[in-house]
């Protein structure tokens, strides 16, 4: 029998290069998240210090800046050196993940957190606050570079360096000019807000015939539902940012625009994020006229601003760069011919799915998230279009899985017990809703947690992470291979995607991945998780505890 692995084409350098990337940025994006959740500049008022004061009056903004000039240099450096990176990936050497920055970074992070609970605690300090302040930077500084080094060759951030020229310096300005425009910007947020609330009026007045208009207060509405539109809701801030957006595409591709008329994307771009800002405001005065109160209030009315300004800044950029009137090189823009080969995709994607559709079923979602089966559809569809590269794994599983299974249980429970959680009832719209529905939608919930969610996540965490820290070629590579490190920052992840109960969520990811090295099969590890998961739900059902759900 053939042996389809030879059949493959070799994996592209780029990929590797973009799965690096991907681990360094999510591994750093977890702790910036977790540090942005735990540390309040607030509890650094009134501590004498000049670092103190700067990192309690700016700390925010520069993890604002820090943000915003990554997403604006990777974007362009791809946007703009696309060719050269594809073949800069090809002729650096590719190491390892270093093992040794990445010892450092786990050295680092509990020193910097300890560094952290002192310098933002209520408990005084033996030593100047300014010098805790100062080690504070300094390791967390430290923490970004180890990181930086682990996954990303010194040799290669030296090429890229080079490669993207003063790429470094514009995002830089960029990123400032950003911030700033984001704090000064509240100076037009009056006339802004004034301009959005009349254009919502035209937007409802051909469709509602008692219109509720109060532009004293900014209400605005039927007797059904009205809104206020706040200073926040003048989509002000979308503005600035598009703008510092188009004015960095304009610089880096001058020489592939035409001008003048490329600075007309600009204005044209603007307006539309306006009017569609004040279409959004109308869409949701609408749907809450239509009696989906919750729906307007709460799902759309958070998710649908980024959506909309993620849809200009696209448009922006297929304009720029595929409007002979706009761009030189319009011509030039042609789809890819071929698809590459891309190893990671059968492992993420169907987690991904996952991610994305239950981002949609919250936006659409009021009080109680009905589309939730939104999420099992997504994974089930991609499981399936990627069932071909399954058939190289081992699904066996034997009883040592249920058993582990049960342990994350019990582990799962008495976390819950022992941070002294509350019970939570069943939700009030499925206890009220009719038997049918409430018994579907428990019925594909519990499906999904059995089925769709244990085989999505654990093709992510144990079949493709945990493997990838060992070997770049970890398709070939058998379960039975790994490091403490792996082992563990696969854990750690695991554990931070289920929020407050991530300790409970690292011991569980110990027990799946250690399962996985010994036995050698991916079935195991899914076995167990999806045991746990069918004990929490039958103890959800059977006690009440609806906290886990």
């Amino acid at each position: 029998m053939p042996d389809r692995r030879s059949e493959k084409p070799e994996k592209p350098a780029l990929c590797a290069l973009a799965e690096r990337t991907l681990l360094f940025a999510v591994l750093l994006g977890a702790e910036a998240l977790i540090a942005s959740l735990y540390l309040d500049g607030d509890s650094l008022l009134g501590k004498p210090g000049v670092l103190v004061s700067l990192l309690q009056r700016f700390g925010a903004w520069a993890l604002r800046f820090v943000i915003g000039f990554s997403a604006l240099f990777v974007t362009f450096a791809w946007l703009k050196h696309k060719e050269t990176l594809i073949a800069l990936a090809g002729k650096i050497p590719y190491a390892p993940i270093s093992r040794k920055a990445l010892a450092v970074h786990t050295i680092v992070l509990p020193i910097f957190a300890g560094l952290s609970w002192v310098l933002y605690g209520s408990t005084p300090a033996p030593v100047p606050p300014d010098l805790i302040a100062a080690a504070w930077f300094l390791f967390a500084a430290a923490l970004a570079l180890s990181a930086a080094l682990a996954f990303l060759p010194r040799l290669l951030w030296i090429e890229l360096q080079h490669v993207t020229g003063h790429l470094w310096i514009l995002a830089s300005v960029a990123a400032l000019a950003a911030c700033i425009l984001g704090a000064y910007s509240r100076i037009l947020w009056p006339p802004a807000t004034r301009l959005t609330f009349n254009m919502v009026r035209l937007i409802l007045q051909p469709f509602f015939r008692n219109l509720v208009v109060q532009p004293e207060r900014m209400h605005i509405g039927t007797p059904n539902f009205t809104a206020i539109i706040s200073e926040e809701c003048s989509g002000l801030e979308g503005a600035s940012l598009l703008l510092i957006f188009g004015v960095l595409w304009l610089v880096l591709f001058r020489r592939d625009s035409r001008f003048p008329q490329s600075l007309l994307l600009l204005p044209i771009a603007i307006l539309l994020l306006f009017l569609l800002n004040s279409v959004r405001i109308a869409a949701l005065i609408a749907i809450g006229h239509s009696g989906a109160r919750d729906v307007a209030a709460k799902g759309f009315h958070s998710q649908a601003g980024w959506i909309t300004f993620n849809f200009v800044a696209f448009a922006f950029s297929g304009a720029a760069r595929r409007s002979s009137w706009f761009s030189k090189r319009a011509a030039d823009v042609v789809p890819a011919a071929r698809e590459t080969y891309n190893p990671a995709a059968a492992y993420l994607v169907p987690f991904l799915a996952i991610l994305a559709a239950h981002m949609l079923s919250r936006s659409i979602s009021g009080n109680f998230e009905w589309t939730y089966a939104l999420g099992f559809l997504a994974c089930a569809s991609t499981l399936w279009v990627f069932r071909e590269r399954y058939t190289e794994l081992s699904w066996r599983f034997g009883w040592p899985a249920v058993l582990s299974g049960l342990f994350v249980f019990i582990v799962w429970v008495a976390f819950d017990r022992f941070t002294g959680a509350a019970r939570q009832p069943m939700p009030g719209p499925l206890a009220d809703a009719p038997l049918a529905l409430r018994d579907s939608w428990i019925a594909l919930r519990a499906l999904s947690a059995i089925a769709t969610v244990p085989i999505a996540e654990e093709l992510a965490f144990r079949g493709f992470l945990q493997r990838r820290l060992v070997a770049e070629d970890f398709e070939t590579l058998p379960f039975q291979r790994w490091t403490w490190l792996s082992l563990v920052l696969t854990s750690v992840a695991f554990g931070v995607m289920h929020g407050e109960r991530w300790l409970a969520g690292i011991i569980a990811g110990l027990v799946y991945g250690a399962l996985a090295i010994r036995t050698g099969r991916l079935g195991d590890a899914v076995a167990a998780h999806a045991t746990t998961n069918a004990i929490l739900a039958a103890y959800v059902l059977l006690f009440g505890h609806w906290q886990f759900w």
